[in-house]
């Protein structure tokens, strides 16, 4: 069913939407106009909220950085077999084909004494000490990857593996990954105290400021409600008021992340490169991004709405006892 211009005008949609509409740009160039009436005031407020809201992001950054770095966690988690020094070549492909029989492990991969013996004169730089070495004093290494990860698994492939005569030492050095790991979940947690705490304090900081401003223009409500407003009325301009407030913090805030992760991208790199790697550093993801702005906006609208709510009860209030 198609309606005409005509039947909305009957149902008197169209002006009860235009007026709608008509409030709501008045409330939002009014709140505009007042908070540039007073740049310096709302600078200082725009620039409080968002150091309040750039250290929990910040963090939070930091935690998804850690955690690129830390690379992939099965990757990592890898088993390394050092064969006995008299064991060959010959015997050591064989013993590696035959281990990707066994139910525990995934992949292996053969590092010869040779191969062994040039890596670590890559990255210790101790090339001219080794020539004077008689003879290579390393083994045949195997790199096995696990089926099953989990420390008990581990434990019993360290074993089995062990038990193999050809093997010297069998080792798994995950402590440290283990380490990381809660670490890093600590630092979720402390990320989300930290949040939730700070959000709160930008929702009292929009309170407050916007408090001063409903009892800066305490006679101007009188006169709107002598005239007959609704308190949506006077309420709707504090609300933009908020709402820009929160709005302006979060993107701030964004700001301020990103230009901290730019400033110290070079400095990373020229660390990654003494190590001989390559690290970059993660940007604030959009979806962070976005619930920072997106939050930051609901937080400075609901504390404006609880400091006018208050405001005009106590007015009333006032006005009674009178």
């Amino acid at each position: 069913m198609i309606f005409r211009r005509d039947q909305f005008e009957r149902l008197d949609l169209l002006p009860a939407l235009r007026a709608w509409l008509r409030q709501h740009g008045y409330g939002m160039l009014y709140s505009i106009g007042s908070l540039i009436r007073y740049p310096i005031a709302t600078a200082l407020t725009c620039l409080v909220l968002a150091l309040a809201l750039a250290l929990p992001l910040g963090l939070r950054v930091s935690l998804l950085n850690l955690s690129h770095l830390g690379g992939d966690w099965q990757g990592l988690e890898r088993v390394t077999v050092f064969l006995n020094v008299d064991v060959g070549a010959e015997s050591a492909r064989s013993f590696s084909a035959a281990m990707l029989a066994w139910p525990e492990v995934a992949s292996t991969q053969l590092v010869s004494p040779e191969e062994a013996l040039d890596e670590f004169r890559y990255s210790t730089g101790f090339g001219p000490a080794l020539e004077d070495l008689p003879e290579n004093p390393l083994p045949h290494v195997i790199i096995v990857e696990p089926t099953d990860v989990s420390e008990e698994a581990l434990r019993g492939l360290l074993n089995q593996l062990e038990q193999e005569f050809m093997v010297d030492f069998a080792q798994a050095d995950l402590a440290w990954l283990r380490r990381l790991e809660h670490l890093l979940n600590l630092g979720r947690v402390l990320v989300q105290i930290l949040s939730g705490l700070f959000a709160l304090g930008v929702m009292f900081v929009v309170a407050n400021t916007v408090r001063v401003e409903v009892q800066a223009r305490k006679d101007e409500v009188d006169v709107l409600s002598l005239a007959g407003a609704t308190d949506a009325f006077i309420r709707r301009p504090f609300l933009y008021t908020g709402l820009w407030y929160g709005l302006c913090g979060g993107v701030l805030a964004w700001l301020m992340v990103q230009t901290g992760l730019w400033l110290l991208a070079p400095s990373v790199a020229r660390l990654a490169e003494s190590y001989s790697t390559q690290l970059d550093i993660l940007s604030v993801p959009f979806t962070e991004a976005f619930l920072l702005i997106a939050g930051s906006a609901s937080l400075g609208l609901i504390g404006a709405w609880l400091a006018v709510t208050r405001q005009l009860s106590a007015m009333r209030q006032l006005t009674a006892s009178r």
